[in-house]
């Protein structure tokens, strides 16, 4: 499991620095609103992210079916 939580953590950063640059750039390149679209978008990523490392923990943890809740965002 702990190699499980530092791919996570990797995972999360490397989302957030890509997530950034690309947010600054877009601002810089197009507009302003265009530019929090996107911003709007990495945030349900990065959010989407975090649901399913929580749901494949919880099947490392027991044998449980995944819920679909994921589904909704």
């Amino acid at each position: 499991m702990e190699d499980f939580y530092r791919l996570q953590d990797r995972l999360l950063k490397i989302t957030l620095i890509f997530s950034a640059i690309i947010f600054v750039s877009t601002w810089f390149t197009y507009s302003m609103h265009i530019a929090l679209n996107y911003l709007i978008g990495a945030c349900t990523g990065v959010v989407y992210l975090r649901m399913l490392s929580k749901n494949v923990e919880r099947i490392g943890k027991n044998s449980g079916g995944v819920s679909s809740g994921r589904l909704a965002l």
